[in-house]
């Protein structure tokens, strides 16, 4: 197992995936650049960790892509689906995650 795949934010990056990737009532011009923004999240933290420090970045970016999708997700579907607020949350810390790891590395 690669050492990025014992942090935490990654671990919580690749549970946003799945549960984004079962949500029902996405609408379908949303359906893939939510998914692939989900999807992205883990995969840009664990580029990261090869050494392409800016990938930290660009993970903290689709996060805050990804929160605003769910945002507009919840707001079309007006209480059709359960609120998307778990999943906000975990975007929240994944966030703070990233920038801790941000401040440690040096660009």
């Amino acid at each position: 197992m690669s050492k990025y795949q014992e942090w935490q934010v990654w671990k919580d990056a690749v549970d946003i995936a799945v549960e984004v990737m079962s949500l029902e009532t996405i609408p379908e011009l949303l359906s893939i650049q939510v998914q692939q923004t989900g999807v992205s999240i883990s995969c840009k933290i664990a580029e990261g960790a090869t050494g392409d420090r800016r990938s930290y970045d660009l993970a903290r970016k689709a996060a805050a892509r990804l929160e605003t999708y769910l945002v507009l997700i919840d707001k079309l579907n007006d209480d059709k689906e359960p609120s998307p607020e778990a999943l906000l949350s975990k975007l929240e810390s994944i966030h703070a995650q990233l920038s801790a790891i941000m401040k440690k590395v040096k660009y």
